[in-house]
């Protein structure tokens, strides 16, 4: 068996703005949002897939913890 890592940074996950894209794939669209955190148009973004990732707790709370302390945390909450 060969092991290859696989490594995700902005560079190779775009940001997901897209609300009916973002409903395709929730754990992808969780990723997208955590690999861009630092992405000056976060807020953007979380106002774009709120609606789909708002309503499923689980999601919703790994992206609150994933967001540092400070105005995307909060804009999230």
């Amino acid at each position: 068996m060969e092991v290859f890592p696989l490594v995700l940074g902005p560079i190779g996950v775009r940001p997901i703005t897209d609300p009916e894209e973002a409903a395709k794939d929730l754990a992808l669209t969780t990723f997208s949002i955590l690999i861009n955190a630092k992405d000056p148009g976060i807020l953007a973004i979380l106002d774009a897939v709120a609606p789909v990732l708002g309503p499923n707790a689980d999601w919703a709370e790994y992206i609150e913890a994933g967001l540092d302390e400070g105005p995307s945390r909060d804009h999230w909450r």
